[in-house]
């Protein structure tokens, strides 16, 4: 009883001990039977041989050179699991030859493909079909990039509409940044993914040189592009470039949000991408009154 301690009277105990090595079920039940004991349960008996240092002398291991009971016995298998087992070169229902597509959830085809699984060592495995087929158009995909979905349809694998791009670059085009590339109209992606291309090539050349300010060298180069209420401007000095994004507000005034110092080396690529930059927006603007 909870609560209460069990009090065995002095042969009850010299009867357990004399019959410790029973398995406790049968020693419980032999013990309840004999001395018409209620009111203790198999746990209670166990817990006082535990207590005492009455133990069965058994580990549960098998001892060297024991040989099992259930050793040349087959298992009986019922009747009806017949119709359940594989047969002798059945196919499994869920193999797939080489060749064969299937989407994940995230929307990415997969392919199977003849090449060893370098896990498994399985002759064929499951691979996204567009890096398998724009890797055998480009080769491997430079380390720290990942290939991004031009026309923002994963299904459509063609290798031309895929680009490498660095992963740092893909926060730039998601819900994050509240551009959400993938949703955008098809005439605005270009300039979208040319925008991010801009900040990102500004931020990694930012971060590996020390911040100088251009306004006191010789200005040798200025490159403006307006692009929407946006106004973009690569400053060129002696030893470094700055880039300037700024948002036209009321009355022709600016308000500066993106301020950034690089090296004069990546000039020549921030002056290319403000220029696409433009082309772009230009031709989205033209499509757009026609």
């Amino acid at each position: 009883m909870k609560g209460r301690s069990i009090e065995y009277l002095p042969e009850e105990l010299e009867w357990i001990e004399a019959n410790k090595t029973l398995p406790r079920e049968q020693m419980w039940r032999r013990f309840c039977f004999l001395f018409q004991r209620q009111d203790v349960s198999k746990t209670h008996l166990a817990a006082l041989c535990k207590r005492k240092g009455w133990l069965t002398g058994r580990t549960g291991c098998f001892e060297k050179g024991q040989v099992p009971l259930n050793k040349g016995k087959t298992i009986p298998l019922h009747p009806n699991s017949a119709a359940t087992r594989f047969k002798k070169g059945q196919r499994p229902v869920n193999k797939l030859d080489v060749g064969a597509e299937s989407i994940d959830r995230d929307g990415y085809v997969k392919i199977c493909v003849a090449e060893p699984n370098r896990w498994t060592g399985a002759p064929t495995h499951m691979a996204f079909k567009h890096r398998w087929l724009w890797e055998k158009a480009n080769g491997p995909v430079p380390a720290g990039h990942a290939l991004k979905c031009l026309d923002g349809n994963k299904r459509n694998c063609d290798p031309s509409n895929w680009e490498a791009v660095p992963r740092g670059l893909l926060p730039r085009l998601n819900g994050k940044c509240r551009r959400d590339y993938d949703r955008a109209p098809a005439e605005l992606k270009p300039t979208i993914l040319t925008i991010a291309k801009l900040e990102h090539a500004a931020r990694a050349a930012r971060a590996a040189q020390h911040r100088q300010p251009a306004q006191m060298a010789r200005v040798t180069g200025l490159t403006h592009v307006r692009v929407a209420d946006l106004r973009m401007t690569v400053l060129e000095a002696e030893g470094t470039v700055q880039l300037v994004v700024a948002r036209e507000g009321d009355a022709g005034s600016f308000t500066t949000f993106f301020n950034e110092f690089c090296d004069s080396a990546t000039a020549g690529q921030l002056r290319q991408l403000a220029d696409a930059v433009a082309a772009a927006w230009e031709a989205s603007a033209g499509g757009s009154a026609a």
